[in-house]
């Protein structure tokens, strides 16, 4: 399975410490996960829909990448 983001109202991002201030400073929160990136998004998407919520989208970045020539 390819890695994947799950869009609603939170965005994972391995990003370079740079990039996460900027992220800071725009409001949006990062929390370290002890689990793989495969295993946070499942266990997300199963406690959103555990809370009656919908789960609304996924972007497949290592598609969007491979499109453009790019390796994720």
């Amino acid at each position: 399975m390819t890695p994947r983001t799950i869009v609603f109202g939170i965005v994972l991002l391995l990003s370079s410490p740079p990039q996460i201030a900027l992220a800071a400073e725009s409001g949006l929160i990062t929390k370290p996960s002890n689990y793989s990136v495969h295993e946070t998004v499942n266990r997300f998407e199963e406690g959103v829909k555990a809370k009656g919520q919908i789960v609304f989208g996924e972007v497949d970045h290592a598609a969007a990448a491979a499109k453009y020539g790019m390796e994720f």
